[in-house]
Parts: structure tokens; C-alpha cells; sequence
């Protein structure tokens, strides 16, 4: 499919980098992203994922029930 938008972030708005996570820590962040009128017409995919900033490299996906490829969740999908 075509990429209909992209938000970059740093966890937890900079308050959260991901050396101080755990395991089991729950990081939760808000995001809106403007979709154009075409995104109305077919499914729409929310796919999440986390890569080095330093390098631009997509970090793997170590586990997870949900679908995922290429170091990314599909996390939510519309309709």
C-alpha cells in the first residue's frame, strides 16, 4: 500500500528515552495524523515502529501477537 502519513517522535516526547525502559514498562503516547480524502476509500493500516535515530535503522521486533513485517506492528487497521 501507499504511505498516507508518518509522525516522528522520540518516546514520551524526549521524557522517555528507551535506555531507561524495562521490560514490562507501558510507554504511552498520543498521536493525530492528518489522513487525505483518499484514505476514506480503502483500509487504512496503523503500522508502528521504533529505529535508531542515529543510523535511521528500524530496531526488530522481538515479540508480539499482532501482525507485523519489516521490524513493524500493525497495530490497528480501518475499517
Amino acid at each position: 500500500g501507499n504511505m498516507l502519513g508518518q509522525w516522528d517522535q522520540v518516546p514520551g516526547a524526549g521524557s522517555a528515552p528507551t535506555s531507561s525502559w524495562t521490560p514490562g514498562t507501558l510507554i504511552a503516547d498520543d498521536y493525530r495524523i492528518a489522513l487525505d480524502a483518499a484514505a476514506a476509500q480503502s483500509p487504512v493500516h496503523v503500522i508502528v515502529g521504533l529505529y535508531d535515530p542515529a543510523t535511521g535503522e528500524r530496531l526488530p521486533v522481538s515479540a508480539t501477537s499482532l501482525p507485523s513485517a519489516d521490524n513493524a506492528v500493525d497495530v490497528r487497521s480501518y475499517p
